[in-house]
């Protein structure tokens, strides 16, 4: 029983994956925020909500954050390889080079950021110390970086738009 409800949130997830691209697009079109922009933040906001839910179960109501980390990771490590496969479905050219190079900026930030988690498990019970509160330094340094870079993303492609 649980595999096929297992398998039934998937064919949710799927279906509803198709109907918001399409979405995305019509609103990147009316906003003029921009592809890149509403892929970055919006639909990467919506289809990551899976992730949201499951590291929060996995901390507090299983109490396992190795649950919520391999999930996080996992799905990073699964969403590149996704590139992958868009590659060889796409069939023309590669995918990343007809991509707009403005992504360079959304990848060196990712690169960034998981850079920061690599490090901060690697020093592992030296950096407990650094923390305010409960909340570890390192994840107060990825949230005002996510937060710098989105807005940093945001502005230069509405100046991009606007241009356009």
């Amino acid at each position: 029983m649980i595999w096929l409800k297992f398998v039934l949130c998937l064919m949710v997830i799927l279906l509803a994956g198709t109907k918001l691209a399409k979405y995305g697009d019509a609103i990147a079109g009316k906003t003029r925020l921009g592809r890149i922009w509403i892929g970055l933040v919006l639909i990467a906001v919506v289809t990551t909500m899976p992730e949201l839910t499951t590291g929060v179960s996995s901390v507090a109501l299983v109490g396992s954050p190795d649950l919520a980390l391999g999930t996080l990771l996992g799905s990073c490590c699964f969403n590149l390889l996704i590139l992958a496969l868009l590659d060889i479905l796409h069939r023309r050219t590669p995918v990343l080079t007809v991509a707009s190079p403005r992504h360079m900026i959304a990848a060196g930030w990712g690169a960034l950021l998981i850079a920061i988690v690599g490090v901060s498990m690697i020093a592992g019970g030296r950096l407990s110390s650094l923390a305010l509160g409960w909340v570890g330094i390192p994840s107060i340094i990825i949230l005002i970086l996510y937060l710098l870079g989105m807005w940093w993303i945001f502005r230069r492609e509405r100046s991009h738009q606007l241009a356009a």
